[in-house]
């Protein structure tokens, strides 16, 4: 394997290990981010440690999450490479990178304790959240960092279940033109017939991976986790589990699609919850890194219900607690918990990078660093200079606090905080802060991805009412999303783009229910890619049992 890290010309950078095919890796890959492509950078770095047959310069290990091109983004809603490419040959190291304090900076609201998961309805996807004026109770070492994130207690934690799962996952051949999401197949469009080979290989993905759905069934019946990470390492911590946690999810769609198309409607519910829980195992990790395959197992979790509703009809018992579920989630996202912790983290993280300038100097000795030579050299000057970065650490104590002010904020107003962060970049080169540079490269990125988040569970929510009232009324969809409240729906839920209603229309026997997305426009729920187009829920062929 060679190790391979990329920084992207918008400053996010991601780390894989790959097992050149002929010299050259064997698949695109593309910044977890924006969606450049990488390939070449990587077949260049491929390049240079054959030809140096070693390994490449020892330095800070930054990179990020990198999500390949089987499953990039989530699924249908964001980029069209969501279905192609393999997991051949790549094996992903999950590590720090230094995202830059607009990935690291919160809410003014001290968001304390674990995250909590779980079946039960009182406590699933609860925290408490005491408030806290200015810095007091937010961690500002690495120590306190990691002893934030809270040891459930003995035979509690469900990340031992999870991890379990990701051991006993069992990924056939990825170039298996049949199978969707992990392979190079292709889903049929809403309401077509599933082809005879794509039935039979979802049902051979299922059998094989049964004790691996068995863990992540075990896992989500918890009300507590935490993964094995070491956050007292600081950039340098590994997270593993956070790609084994995407693939899972990819899993529990194709798990949900199948039993759906058996009309076992009860056990594609539960794959449904189970996606769900799994992607709030992640909830109380205080890591952009985390927080990021967070979002994309929720838009999985979407999918797998649009797949489900469009198959068979879901049980009245099961349609009961996805609506709790959906609620609860959408509930702390709305209140930015998930990213709060996140970027709370990131703040320690960076803190810890200051006081420690040779992590830093690490990081300047990697060879993708992309960054122009005299800036490089400045950067290094200012790090070998001995000096203690009391300057760059005020000002990011200072940024630090104005975006979690700006943070306070409710969608639509949240999305501001994206700009605020781009203007603290600019204002901390201004100030000559160049040191930053290396921590402050995307500030403006997260809120956007929070918004989407929280849009597809709002999405949830409301797709669950609606097949409620659909139950309740003959197999009829309401005329207008007015109709679900107060009986299905405490209130409608609004677009975090813009504050409007959710967009809802009846279309046939069917409808289309969508927010208008992080471009602002509405497309009348047409799916784009990335980053244009609706986030969108369609139901086509709803099944007429009743509920």
């Amino acid at each position: 394997m060679i190790p391979i890290k990329i920084l992207c010309s918008c400053g996010q950078k991601y780390a894989f290990d790959i097992e050149p095919d002929d010299g050259r890796i064997s698949q695109a890959v593309q910044c977890p981010v924006c969606g450049t492509d990488g390939t070449t950078a990587a077949n260049q770095l491929i390049a240079q440690h054959l030809a140096a047959n070693s390994a490449p310069a020892s330095g800070l290990r930054i990179g990020g999450q990198q999500h390949p091109a089987t499953v990039p983004l989530p699924p249908r809603n964001l980029t069209a490479a969501a279905r192609d490419g393999n997991f051949s040959g790549m094996k992903v190291r999950n590590k720090w990178f230094i995202p830059g304090l607009g990935a690291a900076v919160v809410s003014v609201l001290a968001f304390v304790g674990a995250v909590m998961f779980g079946r039960s309805p009182e406590r699933k996807y609860e925290s408490a959240m005491p408030s806290t004026e200015g810095m007091d109770g937010l961690p500002q070492t690495l120590a306190e960092l990691n002893a934030w994130y809270v040891e459930p207690p003995s035979g509690q934690n469900a990340a031992t279940f999870y991890s379990q799962g990701f051991d006993a996952l069992q990924i056939p051949n990825v170039h298996s033109s049949n199978l969707p999401l992990l392979g190079k197949g292709q889903l049929p469009p809403l309401g077509n017939p599933m082809p005879a080979p794509m039935k039979s290989a979802l049902a051979a993905l299922v059998k094989s991976n049964r004790d691996a759905l068995q863990w992540f069934a075990e896992g989500a019946k918890f009300n507590h986790c935490r993964y094995p990470v070491d956050l007292t390492l600081g950039y340098d911590a590994l997270f593993p589990h956070s790609r084994k946690l995407d693939i899972a999810s990819a899993l529990l769609e194709l798990s949900a699609i199948y039993h759906a198309e058996a009309n076992q409607a009860e056990q594609a519910a539960s794959d449904v919850l189970n996606c769900l829980a799994l992607a709030n195992s992640l909830a109380a990790e205080p890591a952009v890194l985390s927080q990021l395959p967070r979002t994309w197992s929720v838009a999985y979790a979407l999918a797998a219900l649009e797949q489900t509703v469009n198959r068979t009809a879901l049980p009245a018992g099961v349609s009961s607690e996805l609506s709790k579920v959906f609620k609860k989630m959408e509930r702390c996202e709305a209140r930015g918990e998930g990213f709060s912790r996140a970027m709370i983290g990131e703040h320690a993280l960076s803190l810890a990078a200051l006081a420690d300038p040779k992590q830093l100097l690490r990081g300047m000795a990697a060879p993708d660093l992309r960054m122009a030579a005299d800036r490089r050299s400045e950067i290094t000057a200012r790090l070998q200079s001995g000096a203690k970065l009391t300057a760059e650490r005020e000002y990011l104590d200072t940024a630090f606090r104005r975006l979690m002010a700006a943070r306070q904020a409710p969608f639509p107003d949240r999305l501001k905080s994206d700009e605020l962060g781009r203007q603290l970049v600019a204002e901390a080169a201004s100030k000559k802060l160049v040191v930053l540079d290396l921590l402050l490269p995307s500030l403006g990125r997260r809120t956007t991805a929070e918004a989407e988040c929280l849009a597809r569970l709002r999405l949830g929510w409301t797709a669950v009412a609606l097949e409620q009232f659909r139950a309740a009324h003959s197999n009829r969809y309401p005329s207008t999303l007015s109709e679900l409240t107060p009986e299905y729906l405490s209130t409608t839920p609004a677009d975090p783009f813009n504050g409007q209603p959710l967009r809802y229309q009846k279309k046939g026997i069917g409808y289309a229910l969508y927010s208008i997305g992080s471009d602002l426009k509405d497309d009348s729920g047409e799916r784009k890619n990335g980053k244009n187009g609706d986030i969108v829920f369609t139901v086509v062929t709803p099944a007429r049992s009743g509920l």
